[in-house]
């Protein structure tokens, strides 16, 4: 069971990085933040379609739930997976003019669905920056680019910030019905309708961070959403404020799952096109290990009681606060770069 959960755990790992590197390479700059973070709806949705399935389903085995609940919407997203054409961009850059071209008729010669649009061939693309080839840089080389001058604020920055935002959302999860049972009293079964809507509460976080994060920005939503995180997670600490228990819980998972959705954003536009899904992949790499080993380690320290685990995920919140800050000027409707040598800061 255990070999075939972290098997499955690769393929899940890797459309986490693929989903935002190809959402991103298929939209406009005007609407790219918007659209990246309506993709992740499907998350949020389908924590409530698990929920909900759970409630309806109660009766099943859990071998059944595990094997059969999920079928449906993989089955759904393979359809839309052979609906969707190759990133034209990508294509162009690695050199790939043909398939290019291909991939861009496919797109021009589909129906407008909303206001007017030419429908026809695609234009003639031509590179406007560095000659395209067909190479493709080695591990190795791979991390010499993503360390050199232009990529090394980048890389650091993005890493920390989404391991950090990992390992603090994936510590809640894990500890969240030990730590509001410690506070309010109740056993962990009572308190299940809580992360119920906890789960409904993401959709809205997600749609949230949809409507504002063009607006504002992918850094400024992450530093409000992560320091409004604090000020809750600080709240829950204190006694007096056990009345607010559900409150303050639902307004962190809001905020939580903000997080989520804005750090997939500027991950996934934030590098050049020729490393985007590496340099994704590098990031999300230690964030996916962290959100494994930070519950397992704090886990040992139980004892010291709520408000120590509490301090490791407001530490970690900080953490990415400063890190946020230290990033980049976000690309908030601006154009992505695609070759490595011309990503300035």
């Amino acid at each position: 069971m255990l070999l075939l959960r972290a098997f499955l755990g690769i393929f899940y790992g890797g459309l986490l990085v693929l989903q935002g590197t190809l959402v991103s390479e298929l939209c406009g700059d005007q609407w790219r933040g918007a659209i990246l973070a309506a993709a992740a709806l499907g998350w949020s949705i389908g924590d409530v379609y698990i929920v909900v399935c759970l409630y309806y389903f109660a009766d099943l085995s859990w071998r059944m739930v595990f094997a059969f609940l999920p079928l449906g919407p993989l089955l759904f997203a393979t359809c839309c997976l052979f609906l969707l054409p190759e990133s034209p961009r990508w294509l162009l850059v690695s050199g790939q003019e043909e398939r290019a071209k291909k991939s861009l008729d496919c797109i021009f010669t589909s129906q407008v669905i909303r206001g007017t649009a030419v429908v026809g061939p695609a234009p003639t693309v031509i590179l406007t920056e560095a000659s395209a080839d067909n190479t493709q840089a080695s591990l190795s080389e791979t991390l010499h680019l993503l360390s050199t001058p232009a990529l090394r604020r980048i890389t650091v920055g993005a890493t920390l910030m989404y391991t950090s935002i990992a390992a603090s959302t994936n510590l809640l999860s894990f500890y969240g019905p030990y730590i509001v049972s410690k506070i309010n009293g109740k056993s962990e079964y009572d308190n299940l309708p809580l992360f119920g809507k906890s789960h409904a509460v993401g959709v809205i976080g997600t749609l949230i961070s949809t409507l504002a994060v063009d607006a504002l920005g992918r850094r400024g939503l992450l530093v409000m959403a992560s320091s409004f995180k604090v000020v809750l997670l600080m709240l829950l600490a204190v006694p007096s404020m056990v009345g607010s228990l559900e409150g303050l819980w639902l307004g962190q998972s809001l905020l939580a799952t903000m997080q989520w959705t804005v750090a997939g954003v500027y991950v996934a536009e934030i590098y050049p096109t020729d490393l985007r899904g590496r340099g994704s992949a590098f990031s999300m790499f230690f964030g996916r290990i962290a959100s494994v080993l930070v519950p397992l380690m704090v886990g040992h320290f139980l004892d010291l009681g709520v408000s120590y685990v509490l301090q490791c995920v407001v530490s970690m919140t900080l953490l990415c606060v400063i890190c946020v800050a230290t990033l980049p000027k976000d690309l908030a409707r601006l154009q992505m770069p695609d070759r490595c040598l011309s990503h300035k800061l």
